[in-house]
């Protein structure tokens, strides 16, 4: 079948859809012609969604999971994941679009890129050129942003250090294209995001590596809790975080407040307004950062580098050094230059130059 104009766009997660939400909405604006679909990936994504003004789409949803909920173990994710290639595969034989659009390292991502490759689709892969020094760590994450870049024909790299990255793997300079910082702040002007400080520190963290380590776990939550003595801690809890701290005594949650998962919209307001962030989320710090907010990012190790004039701290789960952090946060609260780029309306533009 003939390839069609349209522009498809395909995510699977809500941190995907967030940091494509500013592409679409230019693309919207400009009355460019798209359509979006849902791998299936979180399964309840397409239900909680978004609103229309911040994500303008129909979407469709091509899988429901593992029995209409998220896979909860390595058997059925593997069902999950055979049985979503196969329809996106149907999909796109079907509606055969001009150019596949993904975002950053899920495996829905993955399987757009080598799906759209295999049926000779271009694909443009937004956030590409992240790298850390370890192939392994983050698992899967770092292998499949890797892979990625070999199938993707247009990536949209957020600086120069990623676009080094991408050349060091040896991508085409052709195929690379920089946007000079992240889709991700574009929703901060959209949505006139201020940076203010309301006397809390907010925490969200989430992965499973993190997780499934009951000591860090608990030594983590008995710090935070230790701070909360006579500080506000404001703990954003989805329901894989809850089931986890069931296994935490609960002398080490006594003074935290949790407080159950936000929608985005509601969350980025609440996370501009507390004094400091602990997380370890790869999405959010790219906002808080351009903010300045002072955040902390709770892993072993991450894939960019952190400038001396960053609002960004690493602990490498190493607890003593989270609890200076959070004693010492105001010694990294930084001021960004106002905004002038827009990494989306760039993006926005080159793909025009394809359709």
């Amino acid at each position: 079948m003939k390839k069609s104009n349209k522009l498809l766009f395909l995510a699977g997660t809500s941190a995907e859809a967030i940091k494509l939400a500013p592409v679409i909405r230019r693309l919207h604006s400009e009355k460019i012609d798209y359509e979006f679909i849902w791998t299936g990936q979180h399964v309840n994504l397409a239900d909680q969604s978004f609103d229309y003004d911040f994500l303008p789409i129909n979407g469709r949803l091509i899988t429901k999971g593992w029995r209409q909920r998220n896979p909860v173990n390595f058997l059925e994710f593997c069902i999950w994941y055979a049985w979503m290639n196969c329809s996106l595969l149907c999909y796109l034989l079907v509606h055969r679009p001009k150019i596949l659009v993904i975002h950053g390292d899920t495996l829905s991502a993955l399987a757009g890129a080598y799906v759209g490759r295999f049926l000779r689709i271009n694909v443009a892969h937004i956030e590409a050129g992240y790298r850390n020094s370890s192939p392994w760590s983050p698992f899967p994450e770092e292998i499949t942003r890797r892979m990625i870049s070999r199938f993707a024909t247009l990536n949209f790299a957020p600086g120069s250090e990623t676009v080094q990255n991408l050349l060091s793997q040896g991508i085409q300079p052709g195929k690379i294209f920089d946007t000079f910082d992240n889709t991700a702040i574009d929703n901060l002007y959209d949505l006139e995001i201020k940076n203010e400080m309301r006397g809390f520190g907010l925490v969200t963290l989430h992965r499973t590596e993190f997780l499934t380590n009951y000591k860090l776990l608990s030594n983590t939550f008995l710090a935070l809790n230790d701070y909360a003595r006579n500080n506000r801690i404001y703990v954003v809890a989805d329901h894989r975080l809850i089931n986890a701290l069931e296994k935490v005594p609960k002398e080490f949650l006594s003074n935290l407040e949790i407080v159950p998962k936000m929608k985005y919209l509601d969350f980025i307001r609440y996370a501009a307004s507390a004094d400091f962030i602990v997380t370890d989320s790869g999405g959010l710090r790219q906002e808080m950062e351009h903010l300045g907010k002072p955040v902390i990012i709770h892993r072993a190790g991450i894939e960019y580098e952190i400038s001396g004039a960053s609002s960004l701290r690493v602990t490498h789960w190493e607890i003593d050094e989270l609890i200076k952090l959070i004693n010492h946060h105001l010694e990294f609260r930084t001021s960004r230059p106002l905004f002038s780029d827009s990494p989306s309306a760039e993006i926005v533009r080159i793909v025009k130059n394809f359709l």
